[in-house]
Formats: structure tokens, C-alpha cells, sequence
């Protein structure tokens, strides 16, 4: 869609303070309604290939031959985007069995929008479910996203992942920092974080306030419930390879256990608490009465429209309209 994305020297995505300042720069040239093609001379550019640089770095924060050792089997989907050829390598080269999907370039994506949502991933779950495997792992089209899918072929939600994953990292790595995450994150981190003697910041929608904050405080974690992740030693800017690959990693530690069985277990310990995302339509009025209604917003919900399957323990509900 043409869209522009500027990040700065650290990697991390430019903040509002930045890209203002280029979106000026951008209205000035824009006065002079004219064009002058530029073709840089060969001399100044430099063809740099990153594919085994990263997988490198990756090596360095993942165990490798953990989930080498552990028997599982994988399917990936890159959803036709750039993960092809970094996470079904990566397990590859482990000796892991691993069947890959959308491993090719379909600038239409299949016929499917770009995002790693569980209507997106309908082939990747069919195919977990009828070959028996026991993890499925996608990444969005540009490969900054995950999406995970559980033995069986239920759909694991980035809010879920995200706990389990600061469980497990927290538990294994002994970090001790803080945790970062949007507003719109389940507070199940915070449970998280807190069992283990970590402090929580909350930011606002925006990986790049997450980002940010790697340089500047002692930040081990950070997540977003659109399916964002990074960890303390990799780039301050969300990574589904990573991410994908530190799920692979959790399993293989925790006996080969299943997604939904990990999930069960942190939720006896610490309590249930879910998140929905709901989506709506609004017209431009709709959306000039809600953001007033929301300036003082609601402290309770309607919980019988909520279906919960665990009613016999104190239940937390945050529900957010996505913008």
C-alpha cells in the first residue's frame, strides 16, 4: 500500500518527534510540484545480504539444540512474505521435520489480508490438526508478527503467547527488570511479571514506544497484544522469527507439553484472566460519540454476554475496541 516505515541507527521505529519532523520536511518539497529523478551512481550503494548475519544473532538467544533434542514437529507458514527461507531454515538445519506452506511470493497473499489472526491461518491450523503436528508457526508479511497455533489446531492468541512466553523467559533466563507492554496487553503480564519480582511500564498502542524504552531502562521484555515481541539482547522492534522460535524453545523445555496445557497450568496458579478484541463499524458520528463516551470509561462490563469456561475462579475481563 505504499506505506513508509522509518526506523533510526538502533533499529527501533522512529518515534512521533522524528517522523513529525521528516513529515515537514516532506509538506516543504511538496510546494514545488516538481520531480527530479535521482539515480544513484554505483559507487554509492552497497548490496548487503543479512540472511546469515541474523540467524547468527538469533543462535545467540534461542536454544537451537534444545528444540533440536526435543522430537517435535513443526509447520511454518510465512504467510508468502519475508520469513522464507530464515525460520524454516533455522529448524531445518536443527534436523527438525518441518512442512512449510506459502514459502513463495504472491504479492495477493493468497487472497488473504496481511495480519496473523486465526482467520488468516486457516490452512496452517487444517494442516497442524490432520498431520498431527504438534506446533504450528506463522509470521506476517513482513515478518514482525507471529501467530501461533497448538497441537490439535486451536489458535493460541498473542495475549496468551506473551504470558506463557515472560513465564518461561523470566524463569529460565533469571532476568530481573522491567516489562514492557501497550495499553491494549492483557494484564496477565503484570500477574506474570509479578510472581517473578519484575515491575511493569505501560505505554500507549505503538511498538515504538515499547522500542524506546529498551534505551533507556533496564527493559528484558516487551510485548503488544497485535502480536509484538522483542527481549533484552535482541533489537528494540518487534520480531516474529524470534518470537516463533522462543515458543519452539518453551515447548521443548517444558516436556513437550502443549500450548493450551501450559496455558491451563499458569491460569490455575495465578488466576484466569481473558482478553477479547472486538471489532466494529462505525460511521463518523458512531466514532465522535464513542471517543467521548470513553473519555470517562466504563468500570464494569456486561459479563453475561461473555461465555467464560472456567466460572468457579475470580475472572478478569478487559475488553477493548480496536481502533
Amino acid at each position: 500500500y505504499q506505506g513508509l516505515r522509518f526506523s533510526g541507527a538502533d533499529g527501533a521505529p522512529a518515534l512521533p518527534e522524528i517522523t513529525e519532523a521528516v513529515e515537514m520536511e516532506l509538506r516543504v518539497l511538496e510546494k514545488f510540484l516538481q520531480f527530479d529523478g535521482y539515480y544513484p551512481e554505483p559507487k554509492y550503494v552497497e548490496l548487503v545480504d543479512p540472511h546469515l548475519e541474523y540467524i547468527d544473532s538469533i543462535s545467540t538467544l534461542v536454544d537451537l539444540d534444545l528444540i533440536s533434542k526435543s522430537g517435535l514437529s513443526f509447520a511454518v507458514d510465512p504467510m508468502f512474505g519475508t520469513a522464507r527461507d530464515y525460520l524454516d531454515h533455522i529448524l531445518l538445519e536443527q534436523q527438525c521435520p518441518v512442512t512449510v506452506i506459502h514459502n513463495y511470493r504472491d504479492p495477493y497473499l493468497g487472497g488473504y489480508l496481511s495480519g496473523t489472526k486465526a482467520g488468516n491461518l486457516k490452512e496452517l491450523r487444517q494442516l497442524v490438526k490432520e498431520q498431527s503436528i504438534d506446533l504450528g508457526l506463522a509470521t506476517d508479511v513482513d515478518a514482525d508478527r507471529f501467530g501461533i497455533v497448538d497441537r490439535g489446531g486451536s489458535f493460541i492468541t498473542a495475549n496468551q503467547i506473551l504470558a506463557l512466553l515472560l513465564d518461561y523467559l523470566l524463569e529460565t533466563r533469571q532476568w530481573k527488570g522491567e516489562v514492557a507492554r501497550t495499553v491494549a496487553t492483557s494484564h496477565l503480564l503484570d500477574r506474570v511479571a509479578a510472581k517473578h519480582g519484575c515491575t511493569v511500564t505501560e505505554t500507549p498502542v505503538g511498538f515504538k514506544f515499547i522500542g524506546s524504552l529498551f534505551n533507556t531502562r533496564n527493559i528484558v521484555f516487551g510485548g503488544e497484544e497485535s502480536s509484538g515481541l522483542t527481549i533484552h539482547g535482541h533489537l528494540p522492534e518487534k520480531d516474529g522469527i524470534l518470537a516463533c522460535l522462543l515458543v519452539a524453545e518453551m515447548m521443548a523445555a517444558r516436556g513437550n507439553k502443549s500450548l493450551s496445557g501450559m496455558l491451563k497450568t499458569l491460569h490455575q496458579e495465578l488466576g484466569p484472566l481473558h482478553s477479547v478484541r472486538t471489532h466494529f463499524n462505525l460511521t463518523a458520528k458512531l466514532k465522535e460519540r464513542l471517543v467521548r463516551k470513553l473519555r470517562r470509561p466504563p468500570k464494569t462490563f456486561n459479563l453475561s454476554l461473555i461465555h467464560i469456561s472456567e466460572p468457579t475462579r475470580p475472572v478478569g475481563i478487559s475488553r477493548m475496541p480496536s481502533s
